[in-house]
């Protein structure tokens, strides 16, 4: 009988790494629309080719809540939130990868 566990070769789990730091520098947009770390209109061309990466192997890539540096358009004061809402959630994927080599 089969376990239901998938192993992935080396290359293919060092070819996620990779997609997943290309979209952990290219998360985001500045005020006029562009990439932040390569100033293309977003998406830009380097984060497009990271997710396309992801949908090969059928991975999600890891989410980062507040990496993105999207502000509330309603003051922090108003919503009940401190000024560091967001810094105790970006150290939450401590598990990361979510595979095992073998």
């Amino acid at each position: 009988m089969s376990s239901g566990t998938v192993y992935y070769a080396s290359t293919a789990l060092d070819e996620l790494e990779r997609a997943q730091a290309e979209l952990d520098a290219h998360i985001g947009s500045d005020v006029g629309g562009r990439c932040p770390t390569c100033h293309e209109e977003v998406p830009c061309a380097a984060r497009e080719a990271a997710t396309r990466t992801f949908a090969r192997y059928g991975w999600l890539p890891r989410r980062r809540p507040g990496w993105a540096r999207v502000r509330p358009s309603t003051p922090s004061y108003l919503l009940g939130l401190s000024e560091t809402a967001c810094e105790h959630t970006q150290h939450a994927d401590r598990g990361w990868p979510p595979y095992r080599r073998p």
